[in-house]
């Protein structure tokens, strides 16, 4: 009887653990969306939150109303088309604008290589091509195969099909980034090309005020491209 009894007691604790746990994850959703809202609505731009699922949505995006055309999407990379990654479930943060768009060239600027792959890198690309693009899902960008490693800015692997300086100062880049994410951790991968200009994070972004950060560093490349 005595077992029963403690039976009993601890399913209704685990029952009632549960509950509280649901609630806090209902009340955070509620507050993380209006606070997507209030967000959009203070910048003029549209947002939409589809699929969701307890705790984060399914697809979050976010887009001007007016001004030029640029879109930011949270998704989880086993829904990215060709994604194909470990840790399939995770979400992904990509920025995508068709301007500014550079018809001659392709750069990319990503978080510096593993000691490793840039001892590679120093007397030839191939390692850096592959470790860098294998971070972006999708079709690779144009140019990819005429990729050279130049000399970048602090803490980041610079790869361009050209020397950069023709189109930009790619410290003027690197300071950028810099503010976003002094240690280097959490910097996205920069795609600047004859498609435009993206900014892939693997890692999905969800509050408000990461956003807002996200898209001002987007918005902020821009000027200097």
């Amino acid at each position: 009887m005595t077992h029963v009894l403690t039976g009993l007691v601890v399913a209704a604790f685990l029952a009632l653990a549960g509950g509280v746990v649901y609630l806090w994850l209902r009340l955070s959703e509620t507050s993380r969306r209006e606070a997507l809202q209030a967000l959009a609505a203070r910048r003029g731009w549209a947002l939409t939150i589809s699929s969701e699922r307890l705790g984060q949505p399914g697809m979050l995006r976010l887009s001007p109303r007016g001004g030029p055309a640029w879109t930011v999407e949270t998704r989880a990379q086993s829904s990215l088309a060709g994604a194909g990654l470990p840790g399939r479930g995770r979400h992904a943060t990509d920025y995508l604008a068709e301007d500014p768009r550079w018809e001659g060239g392709t750069l990319i600027l990503a978080p510096a290589l593993p000691a490793g792959d840039a001892r590679e890198a120093v007397s030839g690309a191939e390692a850096a091509v592959r470790r860098i693009l294998a971070q972006l899902p999708g079709r690779a960008p144009s140019g990819a195969g005429r990729l050279s490693v130049w000399p970048g800015p602090p803490g980041a692997t610079l790869l361009c099909t050209q020397d950069p300086a023709a189109r930009l100062d790619p410290a003027d880049l690197g300071r950028a980034l810099a503010a976003y994410a002094p240690e280097g951790a959490g910097r996205p991968v920069v795609v600047f090309g004859p498609e435009g200009l993206r900014l892939h994070l693997p890692g999905g972004v969800h509050r408000a005020d990461q956003m807002e950060r996200f898209i001002d560093l987007a918005h902020e490349l821009t000027r200097i491209l």
